[in-house]
């Protein structure tokens, strides 16, 4: 069983009946992947595979179509353009892979249908509503077919559900992803709606958004967000068999698509886009061989402007802490002990690419004092969450690289540190953060689940003390959105409310912090806003931030700039 999601009792009733709706059965891996989580979720199960059965003429030569007329040449790059996407990334994205589907199906009745077909629309004879409705479904899933309209919408008791990759606020027809590269858009967004007349306007019961991988190749930026994207059904499922349609998210209406409906790219905007996105692509790789990202940290001791004790953040004052060539410093955490003041921060080394956990003592005068080594292992080690529990100190570095959680504990503070447990293991798993309130403990940490961005996703947990064990909270997660999900250090009062920073890496990673007020918090539910937003614009040059900290005392924040290697 996942340590993801509490888990799931059918109790008296019986497991959710769910049909899908398939072009063939031989399918993308990806949808595969959605099937078998149904097959193994025991609380939900295919009964029914609708199956496209038009008539599928055998294809003709490209010459025999340019004869006919078949041919839209004015649209004839995309087309070559995808055949050389598909063969040269071949090797390294699978999500569209095609595999056999029957096995995740188990036991499922496969119908072969017929639709009726006009245009781009496909409607269903009488007889065929009649005989999916005898499955008695709570979902259908619909991954095959064109746009599907009439009472075919009806033949589920919670609705056809089916993704859109993209942002149906933004964008409606497709091809999927594609425009968000092609218009520089920072953002790639996906849903999953319940299915209404309205093309791509349907009922939003899943919303997430990623950053746009901007690249000359448009698998590239499919490849993580489709694999993201398989979650999202079994997570509604959850949800629906836990609170029936009560528990089925939704979002309110959404205000009229003024928008156009997008369409396969002509030659011209193809041409357009190669050209332009070749030039990134030279000019990412100049930036990469002149110059490189450097981490620094400042810190200042004026509380009057701290972020706690003022309604607008006013990030003046920070004096810069410079690493040496090929390091960085970043992540500062500062923690008192023993009456005195200590800052612990990632210390990368940019030969290695690994960072380590260093620590720098607060003198009296109120000055940092140079980072020492205080944690280091053999993989890279960053965002040193500390807190203190019955007279230990601890630590909660990220260690993503084991695919685990694990928490160190001082022996001899703040140098020496051992393995105390392993709260979390099985995903990559960033920036742990825990807040205390009303007596529970609560953990906040980003996991990429199906291969996707560490940036996207937030996942929160539960306990009696910050040693666990955690139970996961029955939102998760309780965010999928790249521009405020990542944590960005501690979370704190401001003027009474409870603010949680959390980082915006939708135009890079670790651009700047949004501020988000936690309006509720509990073992059952979860809400926050954004309420305010940090540029990092506390010393000229900075082109980010991503971590905040501060004491009564002292307040630190990081900032990301780019420095020449000639």
């Amino acid at each position: 069983m996942s340590q993801l999601y509490a888990p799931i009792s059918v109790g008296p009733g019986r497991p959710l009946r769910v049909g899908v709706m398939l072009n063939q059965l031989d399918d993308f891996a990806w949808i595969r992947r959605v099937l078998a989580d149904i097959r193994d979720s025991g609380f939900a199960s295919v009964v029914l595979a609708v199956l496209n059965d038009s008539d599928k003429p055998p294809p003709k030569s490209r010459l025999l179509r340019f004869v006919n007329g078949e041919m839209n040449l004015g649209r004839e790059l995309y087309w070559r353009y995808s055949l050389l996407d598909a063969r040269v990334n071949d090797r390294h994205h699978d999500a569209f892979r095609l595999v056999d589907l029957r096995p995740a199906l188990g036991d499922a009745d496969v119908m072969p249908v017929r639709p009726i077909a006009r245009k781009f629309v496909h409607r269903f004879a009488d007889a065929d509503i009649a005989a999916i409705r005898s499955y008695d479904l709570d979902v259908m899933i619909r991954f095959g077919f064109n746009i599907i309209r009439g009472d075919i919408l009806n033949v589920a008791r919670h609705g056809v559900w089916s993704y859109h990759h993209g942002d149906n606020n933004a964008y409606r027809g497709g091809p999927a992803l594609f425009w968000e590269i092609y218009e520089g858009n920072p953002l790639s967004g996906t849903i999953l709606q319940v299915l209404t007349d309205e093309l791509d306007g349907g009922k939003v019961i899943y919303r997430s958004f990623a950053a746009t991988i901007d690249s000359i190749w448009l698998s590239n930026n499919r490849e993580e967000t489709y694999w993201k994207t398989t979650a999202f059904v079994i997570r509604c499922l959850r949800r629906l068999q836990r609170g029936g349609g009560a528990g089925l998210p939704g979002e309110a209406e959404p205000s009229a698509y003024k928008r156009k409906i997008y369409r396969q790219p002509a030659n011209r905007e193809m041409s357009s886009f190669l050209l332009r996105a070749a030039g990134r692509v030279l000019r990412g790789k100049w930036r990469n061989l002149s110059g490189s990202n450097q981490w620094l940290i400042g810190y200042r001791s004026e509380p009057s402007k701290f972020l706690a004790n003022s309604e607008t953040a006013d990030l003046g004052g920070f004096t810069p802490i410079v690493p040496p060539k090929k390091r960085s410093f970043a992540d500062p955490f500062i923690f008192h002990h023993d009456g005195r003041d200590y800052v612990f921060i990632e210390d990368l080394d940019e030969t290695t690419g690994r960072g380590r956990i260093a620590v720098m003592t607060i003198g009296d005068d109120g000055r940092p004092g140079p980072p020492e080594p205080a944690l280091e292992r053999d993989y890279h080690l960053s965002y040193p969450f500390l807190f203190a529990w019955r007279g230990d100190v601890y630590m909660l570095p990220e260690t993503a690289a084991t695919r685990s959680l694990q928490l160190f504990r001082a022996t001899r503070f703040p140098y020496d540190w051992e393995l105390h447990s392993e709260p979390m293991r099985g995903y990559p798993m960033v920036d742990a953060t825990l807040h205390e309130q009303d007596g529970r403990w609560y953990m906040f940490v980003n996991v990429s689940e199906r291969g996707g961005s560490l940036d996207d996703e937030l996942f929160l947990f539960f306990a009696d003390t910050p040693l666990g064990p955690w139970q996961p909270h029955p939102l998760n997660p309780i965010k999928s959105d790249v521009r405020s999900a990542r944590p960005a250090g501690r979370l704190f009062r401001r003027q009474g409310k409870l603010i949680r920073p959390a980082q915006d890496c939708s135009t890079s990673y670790g651009a700047a912090i949004n501020l988000c007020e936690v309006e509720v918090l509990s073992e059952t539910d979860y809400r926050e806003r954004i309420v305010e937003r940090l540029e990092p614009s506390w010393r000229p040059g900075l082109d980010g931030c991503h971590t905040l900290s501060f004491s009564d005392r002292m307040e630190f924040i990081d900032g990301k700039r780019t420095v020449l290697k000639i």
